[in-house]
């Protein structure tokens, strides 16, 4: 037998206007906002108006070393580029767009032009940059390829093209490993959606500990899996993670910590990253 609760409504009394009917009771409000959270907008994306959807880039190289890029917003897009014979890049964004091209406002789509169109001009100058490091990285070999004998170079030069290659190496062994490492964490939130972290443990004895498996937990700890053991994950992937003693902060950090049970990757920050992030 169940026994139910009572609960007394309060009633007016009698003698007064609306007696016997219920009657308000005073209580404190609930500590509760009905305003929504507004999340600040990146700086970048001044200009780009507030109506249409974020825009995602992409970028054409070609073959040359001028570049278009597209601009997609929804399900529309743009592209923009260099016209042939102009020295302003980024002056040129696809068609001429009529009233209610892409089902969207006219002032609204020639501010995403106008936004587009600057960051084209950034993107110009930041990959000539690029492009004139590589081709000083490139140089002795491009030379030699030419005389087939390496050009002389003294002390010092040789000493800052080493220091120059060891950024470049730096910054690809970094994207390396993050990538690995994004990709790791996929394949597990694939086949385990309710993972939280990957405990991994270093292989003692070896080169830089690299790691051969991981345990994977959920939100509570608790063990739901081991991967690496049954080929969901190529051993490849997991031996480029390595447990570096030596490392004050490795680069996988940005993806989680170290603990005495083993390096600790939370799994849904390091699914979410990109190259370039």
């Amino acid at each position: 037998m169940t026994t139910m609760g009572t609960h007394t409504q309060p009633h007016r009394p009698a003698g007064v206007p609306g007696a016997g009917q219920f009657d308000t009771v005073p209580h404190s409000e609930a500590d509760v906002s009905l305003t929504p959270t507004v999340v600040p907008r990146r700086a970048e994306l001044d200009g780009w108006p507030e109506s249409l959807p974020e825009p995602e880039l992409s970028l054409d190289a070609g073959s040359g070393p001028r570049a278009a890029m597209e601009v997609r917003f929804g399900s529309s897009a743009f592209e923009v580029w260099e016209p042939s014979g102009s020295d302003d890049p980024g002056t040129d964004a696809g068609n001429d767009f009529e009233d209610g091209a892409f089902g969207v406002d006219y002032t609204d789509l020639q501010a995403a032009v106008a936004w587009a169109r600057g960051k084209h001009r950034q993107l110009q100058c930041d990959l000539q940059t690029e492009l004139s490091k590589t081709a000083e990285l490139a140089a002795p070999r491009l030379l030699a390829k030419l005389t087939g004998k390496a050009p002389a170079m003294d002390d010092d030069d040789v000493l800052l093209h080493a220091a120059d290659l060891e950024r470049a190496a730096d910054r690809m062994r970094e994207e390396a490993e993050l990538s690995d490492l994004s990709y790791v964490a996929r394949t597990i939130l694939t086949e385990h959606p309710t993972a939280a972290t990957a405990v991994f443990t270093p292989v003692l004895g070896t080169r830089r500990h690299p790691h051969s498996q991981a345990e994977i937990r959920d939100t509570d700890g608790n063990h739901l899996a081991v991967a690496g053991d049954d080929g969901a994950i190529p051993l490849y992937y997991l031996s480029s993670f390595r447990h570096d003693p030596t490392a004050a902060q490795p680069y996988w950090y940005r993806f989680g910590s170290r603990a005495a049970d083993g390096d600790h990757l939370d799994l849904k920050t390091a699914a979410t990253w990109n190259p370039g992030a």
